[in-house]
């Protein structure tokens, strides 16, 4: 099944016919197509063990597909060696883990400034932008903190700095809210609507229809497959958003 982008945007990612095996005999991905359009907020759902987060890894980069392809910005990601990939997805994607990955050694600010400093830029650069973007999260007051010090809900604000520090077209987000309280979560969601609103592109796995109300569309998948979607933007009275009303129970946040 083919997920397709709105005609009027351009794809940021475009992934075709992704299959992913894992010996002996386990499939994860049964031939999955995607697209995602400049800007756009897909969530992603389905069982646990349905191949959400391997669709995730696989269209990031972070692993390598059995068979099938995929382009983010244009560009194939396959065939390219490990370093091409690494500076590819340092100035295009960013990646929001539900287990927040901070380096533990490392204090706020130079956890956000971290991919900064991996593009090439100064120590002072890259710390100026962190201190914005922890000013712009609410958390300007824990920059020299650790990591190990943070709340569940602080820590996953720190990823999500570290994930968009450099303004990088598309965010990948597996269960950015699972792990975390109903206000945290809330800061988290709002946190993403602000980045969705200045022009980056989403893709984000979550369980919780209440997280994936807030998207344009939702995917959802079964057995390593996509059995279903629904696009979500429009009028209450749009008829997909009603058919995705019958089947979950939407909340507004």
């Amino acid at each position: 099944m083919t997920v397709a982008c709105p005609a009027d945007r351009g794809p940021v990612l475009r992934a075709r016919g992704l299959v992913k095996r894992f010996p002996p005999d386990a499939t994860v991905l049964r031939g999955v197509d995607l697209d995602v359009a400049a800007g756009e907020w897909v969530a992603v759902m389905g069982p646990s063990g349905s191949g959400k987060s391997t669709l995730l890894h696989l269209v990031g980069g972070l692993e390598t597909p059995t068979a099938g392809t995929v382009h983010l910005v244009g560009t194939a990601i396959e065939g390219l060696g490990e370093s091409a990939r690494a500076r590819l997805r340092r100035r295009s994607v960013g990646v929001l883990f539900q287990a927040y990955n901070l380096v533990p050694h490392l204090s706020v600010t130079d956890n956000v400034a971290l991919p900064l400093r991996l593009a090439g830029q100064s120590r002072r650069q890259s710390r100026a932008r962190a201190a914005e973007l922890l000013a712009r999260l609410h958390l300007s007051e824990l920059a020299g903190a650790m990591p190990g010090t943070l709340s569940g809900g602080q820590a996953q604000r720190v990823a999500l700095a570290r994930a968009i520090a450099n303004d990088v077209p598309l965010l990948l987000a597996d269960e950015p809210t699972g792990a975390l309280d109903t206000d945290a979560a809330r800061s988290v969601i709002q946190l993403l609507r602000e980045v969705h609103a200045a022009g980056t592109a989403i893709v984000m796995v979550t369980h919780d229809h209440r997280v994936a109300s807030v998207a344009d569309r939702v995917m959802f998948m079964l057995d390593g497959e996509v059995v279903d979607e629904r696009v979500l933007s429009g009028e209450e009275d749009d008829p997909s958003r009603t058919t995705f009303a019958h089947l979950v129970p939407l909340e507004a946040w």
